[in-house]
């Protein structure tokens, strides 16, 4: 849920911030992307982590609007890079000279190819978001101890040292579903490479 809810979060916000910031230009844009430089700066687990100490006791739902509104910076610089391609290219041109408002051409004509790369790094940023969110569970700083979390599990292993098995089935489910996650990105990374 925290893997698929925050990366819902950062497509929208990857989404329309980076096309709306592109499309417009100027100090928008400049400032847009200024917030992105900003924010890929730091190191996204420890940003995480400041945000989450500084606001105290913990949600799933408090986690998934966290790591969704810190990891929308490479879907707003993918969704930037590909509406500066589609500026410059004749349907855009053809639209405009139609007559079309901005915002159709964006809407109608732009963004539906942007999509597909956006879907792409949203799809490694599931696997990321859930490795993030099993990180914070097993320092103490995720979903309190009622909600079921890899992390948490992996935590409550190292009280008892004799049980091999509280760290090894956990674990391996952690690691065959981030694994599976990048699969199935790089599988949809290859279709849309296709099209």
């Amino acid at each position: 849920m925290v893997g698929m809810g925050s990366m819902l979060l950062c497509i929208v916000l990857g989404l329309l911030l980076g096309a709306l910031a592109t499309w417009s230009g100027g100090v928008f844009d400049r400032l847009s992307n200024l917030g992105i430089e900003t924010l890929t700066a730091f190191p996204t687990l420890f940003l995480i982590l400041g945000v989450q100490g500084l606001l105290g006791v913990s949600t799933l739902w408090q986690l998934t609007v966290v790591i969704g509104a810190t990891c929308w910076t490479d879907v707003a610089r993918i969704t930037r890079a590909e509406v500066l391609r589609a500026m410059n290219e004749d349907y855009v041109t053809a639209a405009r000279s139609l007559g079309l408002s901005n915002l159709r051409i964006l809407v109608r004509h732009v963004l539906p190819g942007t999509l597909g790369p956006a879907m792409v790094s949203a799809t490694f940023g599931v696997a990321g978001a859930i490795l993030i969110e099993s990180t914070l569970s097993f320092l103490g700083y995720g979903a309190p101890p009622p909600v079921a979390s890899w992390g948490q599990l992996l935590s409550d292993a190292f009280a008892s040292q004799d049980c091999w098995w509280l760290v090894v089935f956990p674990g391996l489910a952690l690691s065959f579903t981030v694994l599976s996650i990048n699969i199935a990105g790089e599988a949809l990374s290859d279709s849309v490479e296709a099209l």
